[in-house]
This record gives structure tokens, C-alpha cells and sequence, in this order.
């Protein structure tokens, strides 16, 4: 269960939301005072400009260091299905071919069943997988960037990849493309509420493009 409390960082620039983004990546061997990490970040962009170019560069700075082990870049411009991200993960976890088989065979269930593309969820068994993979790895640390196409947060532990408690993994997501009307009100609900997201950070911008904040609960 996430904490209740809100810090809020304001950012006037791209430049300036990246470094904030970076920061909150970083591992901090010190912070050991709450009860979980900051591992989940969302960011929103300039009433949704400029999500898309941040999480770019971010990955980009990220890849010529040693703060992760493994990036993971999960683009759902196009929105399949939770399945299809589920196995995006698992491939570029390199998940052995028994386990990526497991989606061929539920797809084959699914096609007989006339179960539609986009109503295709994840797959237990490929989750604990995933989860038993990742807790394996022991010293390194995984970050996930997750460009989200669907019209709902998406919360990765369902899929496997451990972020909760003090879990030194970190997932950074936007809502992405046609559905910026929706993503604004589904954030604005996601603040009101004390238990409704599973995302730590909030880097929410309001319309303008002078101005950016950063949300901490």
C-alpha cells in the first residue's frame, strides 16, 4: 500500500522534468525511513506534449550508466492487449521458450473461445515467472519504461515485475496518442483517491507550457 502524503516539485522545462525524473530513479542507499520506495512514475507531459520526447531521453541517459542492469522499453502506441504487454516483458527478460510458449498455447485457447484481441489478459502461470526470474537477479536492478496506449493504468505486479515494499525496481509510464482527455481526468481521480493508482510519482504538468509539477505521495 502506497503512502498517503503528497510533495509536489514544480518543473518549468523539459530539460528540468528529465532531471527530476532522473533523480527519482536514482537509488538512494540512505532513505530508509518510509516503508516503500518511490518505484512507480508517471509523467503526463504539458497536458500530454512532451511525455513521449522525456521518457525517450530519459532512457537514452540511462543506457550509458550503470544505475540499472536491464531497461525495459514497452511501446503500446499501438494498444493490443495486457497480454501483449505481458509478453513484451517476458521477451526482453529472455524468459526461457516453455514460458513464451505459454502465450501461444492461451492464444490458441482464446482464438477457439473467440476471445477478442483486446480483451486478453495476462497469464498467471508467466507471471510468477517473471516474478521468480527478476527476484533471481539478485543485485541488479530492472527498470521498465512503459509507453501505455490503453484507457487504464496499468499495474505491472499483475504481470510479474516486482515493485512494491523496497523493491529496487522502478517502472516509469505515460499515457500515450489518442486518449489525452481521458489520461488528465484519469490522474486528477487517481490524486483525490488514497488507494485507488499503484503509481509512487506523479509528474503531472497543468495545460500551460510554462509550468510543470511533480507529485509525490
Amino acid at each position: 500500500m502506497h503512502s498517503f502524503w503528497m510533495q509536489v516539485i514544480k518543473a518549468s522545462t523539459i530539460d528540468e522534468a528529465i532531471s527530476r525524473i532522473l533523480s527519482e530513479l536514482k537509488e538512494d542507499d540512505d532513505d530508509t525511513t518510509g516503508s516503500v520506495w518511490h518505484n512507480v512514475i508517471y509523467f503526463d507531459g504539458w497536458d500530454g506534449l512532451g511525455a513521449s520526447a522525456v521518457l525517450r531521453a530519459v532512457g537514452q541517459r540511462l543506457s550509458a550508466g550503470q544505475e540499472f542492469s536491464q531497461i525495459i522499453h514497452i511501446d503500446c502506441s499501438k494498444w493490443e492487449s495486457r497480454r501483449a504487454v505481458q509478453r513484451a516483458l517476458a521477451v526482453q527478460l529472455q524468459l526461457p521458450a516453455h514460458v513464451i510458449g505459454m502465450f501461444d498455447a492461451k492464444d490458441e485457447e482464446d482464438d477457439y473461445r473467440g476471445v477478442g484481441q483486446g480483451s486478453r489478459l495476462e497469464i498467471p502461470k508467466v507471471s510468477r515467472e517473471i516474478y521468480e526470474h527478476v527476484q533471481k537477479q539478485l543485485g541488479q536492478r530492472f527498470l521498465v519504461i512503459f509507453n501505455n496506449r490503453s484507457c487504464d493504468e496499468i499495474d505491472l505486479e499483475s504481470f510479474g515485475f516486482p515493485l512494491s515494499g523496497y523493491s529496487r525496481n522502478k517502472a516509469l509510464w505515460s499515457f500515450q496518442g489518442g486518449f489525452r482527455l481521458y489520461p488528465r481526468m484519469k490522474v486528477e481521480r487517481a490524486l483525490e483517491s488514497k488507494t485507488a493508482s499503484s503509481t509512487d510519482v506523479f509528474s503531472q504538468q497543468p495545460p500551460p507550457l510554462t509550468s510543470a509539477s511533480t507529485v509525490f505521495p
